[in-house]
Order: C-alpha cells, then structure tokens, then sequence
C-alpha cells in the first residue's frame, strides 16, 4: 500500500434542530450504531464539550438519535499528545507498523482493567474464534483467547472509544485513508495464551484497513512472555522485524492487510484491547454494515 502524507484540518459539523442540537455524526457512545445521517464523525470529547458549554440542552446524534447525558460522560476523554500521535502516524506510513509506548495514561488503564476483571468473575467473555458468521469456528491451534467486544454504554470503553476516535481523526488528516469506523475487542490470554502469525485482513477483502492494539497491563515483567511479534511483509519468513512488550498504556498500529503478526505463549494473564479501523466498502451509495 502507498501512503501519501499531507496535512487537511478537520471540523465538527453541528446543525439547530428544534430545541436540540444534532451532531452530523455518528454516536460517540454507540459506535456500532448503523448511519440515518450525513456521513461525518465527532468525538466523545466533543460530545462532553458541548452539554458543557449548553448546559441542561441535550445533545443528540443525527446517526441514530441516541440522546447524550452528562452522567453518561463521568471520565471525560482525555487528549492523545498531538506530537506523539503525530510521530506514530508517520512510523506507520514509513513502516506499516508503529509503536507508542505509555501513549495513554495509568488513570484509564486501571478503569479498563477493573471493567475487565468484572467481565471475566460474571462469565461475560467467550473463547474468541476465527472468522465470520458462518465461518466461524473455534480454532485452538492457532489461538488461546477470550474476548469480548467494548461496550460503549460502560465509561471506560467509552472513554477508550473516545481516544480512538482522535487517532481515526488523525490518521485520516495525515494519510487520506477514509477511516470511518472502528470497533474493539477485549482480549484475555490466560496463562499459556497465545495467537500463532497470521494476518487481520485478508489481500483486498478492505474490511480491516488499520489494526490497533492497546495493552493494560500494569503488572507485566520481563520473562512473563506474551509480547508481541512483527514481521514487514507476508513473505517474510525470518525473525520477527519488531518485538513489542505488552506494558500498560502502550499502543501498536498496524496496517492490516499487510502485517503479519503472533502472540508469544504469555505466562501470566495479559489483557489487551484489539481494535480495527474500517472504510466503507459499498459501491451503492449506502453505508456497508460492519463485519
């Protein structure tokens, strides 16, 4: 894939609409959500600014008319460093791949993880398997995961959402990818857990564009295993180009049809969200709903 850099300033588009306000875009807190509006994107942070700045004035997203309440915002989004994420775009145009180290703060970490710990004592995870729909099917050779997907109704997904959508936004300003959505998992390896080389996206399939990985996992000490492996290209069949510790706040892209990556066998349990960016696939005018 050839990336071509530039810089394109982005805005929020808001519109009157009776005595609320619409954000032409899709719902910050329910991502998942298919379009009934204009094709265009905010952030949970703009969400947050503007029931500041209006007060008990409601805001409302045009995508699926999902009303936004301040308690529904407790942890507001944080801002990504610009220089940082900046620096991270670019090692991904220049590499395919890019790693940030303590990209997002402890604070979010220790939300996220105590969201999961909850989620693995209520039984809410599953054995994560491999494929679509009719194609899915639990292949423990080549995997040993559970995973759930983030739920935006839940404060610290929101807020994690949130910080994906800045790095959506920019990617888009820098590399013109037409990145339009994104949707995550949570991912728990238990001790022995792993995921053997393979790739997110197959050649051409244009579902998954750019992978993301953030890692949560305050704990995590030399010998414990679990770290991340990066190979440049699919034909490339030698030692690994990038080897990522799975330390908290850390944060990984990756283009996703062209960066073959494993999980080494972990010794202990590791807690990562896995995130994939998408474009809008359909020819026909409409949004494609998501894989």
């Amino acid at each position: 894939m050839v990336i071509a850099v530039a810089a394109a300033p982005a805005s929020d588009v808001r519109r009157p609409h009776g005595d609320k306000t619409h954000l032409i875009a899709p719902c910050p807190l329910t991502p998942s959500r298919k379009y009934t509006g204009a094709l265009a994107r905010t952030s949970l942070d703009t969400a947050r600014d503007f029931i500041e700045a209006d007060g008990a004035r409601a805001a409302i997203c045009r995508r699926c008319e999902h009303d936004v309440e301040p308690g529904m915002l407790e942890h507001p989004t944080a801002r990504l460093d610009s220089a940082r994420l900046d620096g991270l775009i670019e090692a991904l145009a220049r590499d395919g791949f890019a790693v940030a180290p303590a990209l997002f703060d402890y604070g979010l970490v220790d939300r996220l993880q105590a969201a999961a710990e909850l989620r693995e004592s209520s039984g809410a995870l599953a054995r994560a398997a491999i494929g679509r729909e009719a194609g899915r099917n639990l292949e423990t050779r080549v995997r040993n995961v559970e995973a759930c997907w983030l739920d935006s109704s839940d404060a610290a997904d929101a807020e994690f959402l949130g910080l994906a959508e800045q790095v959506r936004v920019a990617i888009n300003r820098r590399l013109f990818l037409g990145l339009f959505e994104f949707e995550a998992q949570l991912l728990v390896y238990p001790p022995g857990g792993y995921y053997k080389r393979h790739l997110d996206s197959f050649a051409g399939a244009r579902n998954r564009i750019v992978s993301l990985v953030a890692y949560l996992n305050r704990e995590w000490q030399e010998g414990d295993g679990g770290e991340l492996d990066l190979w440049r290209t699919p034909s490339d069949e030698g030692a690994p180009a990038a080897k990522v510790a799975p330390r908290a706040g850390t944060i990984v892209l990756m283009l996703s049809e062209e960066i073959p990556h494993a999980v080494r066998p972990s010794l202990t349990v590791r807690r990562v969200i896995a995130g994939w960016f998408r474009v809008n696939a359909s020819d026909s005018g409409r949004v494609d709903p998501a894989r």
